[in-house]
């Protein structure tokens, strides 16, 4: 789906960094040649975490297409870094991380048309990126570990 919608996108040179173990066995490389944007796309693959918040500074905006994702972990660390933020209606952080046209997206799990007119927004208006980057550290703000502490003592003291 990522690849298919990095590859409707207008662009000049954005260029798209895949990081994680590629369970496809090189199918994901070949859709990319298919598409004719291999030489924009970045397969890095599996990396140490401590090498996560390397990438994550290369990046303009984080995108996690999850199909299903209970949680999305993966957003609470762009967001710490106060990345713009897109992902879909299938992952559960989503709806406390995001909120649509302030600091990202939330499209249609499956959605090439949506992912990409999601992305298309961000290299049409690149002045977008630093504003829904402070939207987002504002929004991460809410989720920083000490704030869930305090919100969890809250809870258990009735």
């Amino acid at each position: 789906v990522l690849l298919r919608a990095f590859a409707k996108l207008k662009r000049n040179s954005w260029g798209l960094i895949l990081v994680g173990h590629d369970m496809s066995n090189g199918q994901y490389y070949q859709i990319a040649k298919k598409l004719n944007i291999l030489q924009n796309v970045f397969f890095i693959g599996t990396i140490d975490y401590t090498e996560i918040n390397i990438y994550l500074s290369f990046a303009d905006v984080f995108i996690l297409p999850s199909l299903f994702d209970g949680r999305g972990a993966a957003l609470n660390e762009a967001a710490s870094i106060g990345l713009p933020l897109i992902s879909t209606d299938e992952c559960g952080a989503a709806y406390h991380f995001i909120e649509n046209n302030k600091n990202g997206y939330i499209v249609k799990a499956g959605s090439v048309d949506e992912l990409s007119k999601a992305m298309q927004v961000y290299i049409d208006k690149p002045d977008m990126i630093s504003e829904h980057s402070q939207y987002t550290l504002k929004i991460y703000q809410q989720y920083t570990p000490q704030a869930n502490v305090e919100r969890f003592c809250k809870a258990i003291d009735y």
